[in-house]
């Protein structure tokens, strides 16, 4: 029923604010009752998905028919977030099935990664936990380092450009140009070192737990290494990451709202906004706005997002925006300028 389920996802929502702010112990995984409720709501979320108008709307293909299948605790097959591999639908059931799992598996992937101290390395984890078992059982993997500077990026180029010929500095002509400059390295060291110094307190590191988990900040004076694949991340306490058109530079911490968010609370986001969505008609905008087919970090701010937007419907400032975004004729600049109230 609408009002156990709400009052299960109060529960258990209620019980990780109680970890967080450091009033229990670690996250334990919920209880095996309030699982199964659960996993039942997402099976349910997954076959109202599982329709013709839903495989039209989102361009299943041949190979999606039976993609629908799989069960909860079922290895969820690798999927390339947010890019054109697969269909949406493909990349859309995939999400909610690795949802589904973290309702089983999120707590004891986050409790895995807390041990070795949220290292994006992979070979910091034993075999089949960690980063491994998330991707076997999601397939998909959450962030565990941070983007510092985004060098591809031609908003970023043009206004470090507009910026530099105002000073009479250095104007780049591409971005591989500005990549490898001496600038882009002061950049993203500037931003790099508050936020290495921030998760060393965080986590009070010894000088000999920074050196082995390659946060410490004096490295940062060392020229900045390239990696060129997921398997180099995590090896140096900042790094540029250039693969297949991204060229970014790298913090080797994590941001732990969106580690806490994506393994812990995504999961009961998800079935929220579901479950309100079902009660209320508006399933459409669930599987459009809430299911995002993004990495996990994205998936959790895709439906912290949507949440948001519906607590806030039916407010006083909800209805005024509303009544502007409808009335744009009467409602203009000269409109508002003419008002002295």
């Amino acid at each position: 029923q609408p009002a156990e389920l709400e009052a299960l996802l109060d529960r258990c929502d209620q019980s990780l604010k109680a970890c967080l702010q450091g009033e229990k112990a670690d996250p334990q995984p919920m209880a095996a009752a309030d699982q199964d409720q659960l996993v039942a709501l997402y099976d349910e979320m997954i076959a109202r998905f599982d329709t013709d108008r839903y495989r039209a709307k989102y361009h299943a293909g041949p190979m999606d028919w039976h993609i629908c299948d799989l069960e909860a605790e079922d290895p969820v097959p690798s999927y390339y977030a947010n890019v054109q591999h697969d269909s949406i639908f493909h990349r859309k059931v995939r999400s909610m099935q690795g949802l589904r799992n973290l309702v089983l598996f999120g707590c004891l992937v986050y409790l895995q990664l807390d041990n070795q101290l949220f290292a994006s390395d992979p070979s910091k984890y034993a075999p089949g936990t960690g980063l491994e078992l998330m991707r076997r059982m999601t397939g998909n993997t959450v962030d565990l380092d941070t983007v510092v500077l985004r060098c591809n990026d031609p908003t970023t180029l043009k206004t470090i450009n507009e910026m530099n010929k105002a000073q009479g500095k250095t104007v780049y002509a591409s971005t591989d140009e500005f990549s490898n400059s001496a600038q882009a390295g002061e950049i993203a060291r500037a931003a790099a070192q508050p936020l290495l110094e921030a998760f060393i307190d965080e986590f009070k590191l010894t000088k000999a737990q920074q050196k082995s988990r390659r946060v410490e900040p004096g490295r940062l004076k060392q020229e900045i290494p390239v990696a060129y694949n997921n398997c180099d991340r995590g090896k140096w306490p900042l790094w540029n990451y250039r693969n297949a058109g991204v060229d970014t530079m790298h913090v080797n911490v994590p941001n732990m709202a969106d580690v806490i968010g994506a393994l812990l609370t995504s999961p009961l986001a998800a079935a929220r906004a579901y479950l309100r969505c079902r009660e209320s008609g508006e399933l459409d905008s669930f599987y459009e706005d809430a299911v995002s087919d993004s990495c996990f970090n994205g998936k959790w701010r895709a439906l912290q997002e949507f949440n948001r937007r519906w607590e806030k419907q039916g407010s006083i400032a909800d209805v005024l925006a509303k009544l502007q975004a409808d009335n744009q004729a009467i409602f203009t600049a000269e409109f508002f300028d003419g008002d002295d109230d």
